[in-house]
């Protein structure tokens, strides 16, 4: 087994240390040294990387436990998982809308809708 690709979830940053570092990462310039630059540019690649697939997991956590409360309410089955996708999207600041997708957003509107589509739906 690779023990490289072991996640230890007991390191991961909480969200108070996520905000922090948001804020830190607003602050990031490579001041005119292009090599720093593109240094710069390939860490926040990888960022981005993880953080789309912190997104993804989170995104599934919380469709489960809604999924899992309606359940347990005695709600039908066709109500779990109903309304999730545009829940998440709201709670993200995207809203749930074609016209999101001319928004400027750096992330493409498609990847955000088909990736909420498949956690939050069951993918079917």
């Amino acid at each position: 087994m690779d023990t490289s690709l072991t996640v230890d979830r007991s390191t991961a940053p909480n969200l108070e240390e996520l905000r922090a570092f948001t804020a830190r990462l607003r602050g990031v310039s490579a001041g005119g040294n292009a090599a720093l630059g593109i240094d710069l540019l390939d860490a926040i690649e990888a960022l981005k990387s993880v953080g789309a697939a912190a997104q993804a997991v989170v995104t599934d956590d919380v469709a489960t436990s809604i999924r899992a409360d309606r359940k347990g309410r005695g709600l039908p089955r066709v109500e779990w998982d109903r309304g999730i996708g545009a829940q998440i999207a709201l709670l993200e600041g995207n809203p749930p809308t074609v016209a999101a997708g001319t928004s400027g957003s750096p992330e493409p509107w498609s990847t955000r809708c088909r990736t909420r589509w498949h956690c939050c739906s069951g993918g079917a």
